[in-house]
């Protein structure tokens, strides 16, 4: 179990309905899991509002909305600074390396350029233009 989501023993405190796709839960998981390998987690950098989001998109073409993330962001703003999430920490937080290079932005353009290539292919194959 992860350490930020201790609080919620009984389950998340709110659902919120996105929509429906075509995609499966499984396919949505084989498309991101290289993106979020084991031992790649950091509190501040790629965590699960950055699964959310990238698993948003990819079956919705929506983004988590960023009042979800604004905290985060601002708080690895800083700690990039000056260490400020560490100091609060005191010594609890320390930064994955392996997180270092993660960016949702570059993850959901390789989403948008795999799902336009494979609707291009797929539309060639029928005789409709991709």
């Amino acid at each position: 179990s992860c350490k930020s989501h201790a609080r919620f023993q009984n389950g998340p405190a709110k659902v919120i309905h996105m929509g429906m796709s075509h995609i499966s839960g499984e396919e949505m998981l084989a498309g991101l899991k290289r993106h979020f390998a084991p031992g790649t987690y950091d509190l501040l950098k790629k965590n699960c509002n950055s699964f959310v989001d990238c698993a948003l998109f990819y079956l919705l073409r929506r983004r988590l909305d960023g009042k979800y993330r604004i905290l985060e962001q601002m708080l690895e703003c800083i700690d990039d600074t000056i260490g400020f999430v560490r100091i609060l920490s005191m010594g609890e937080y320390m930064p994955n390396p392996k997180a270092n290079n993660f960016n949702v932005g570059k993850i959901l353009a390789r989403i948008e350029a795999v799902s336009s290539s494979s609707i291009g292919l797929a539309g060639k194959k029928d005789g409709r233009k991709g």
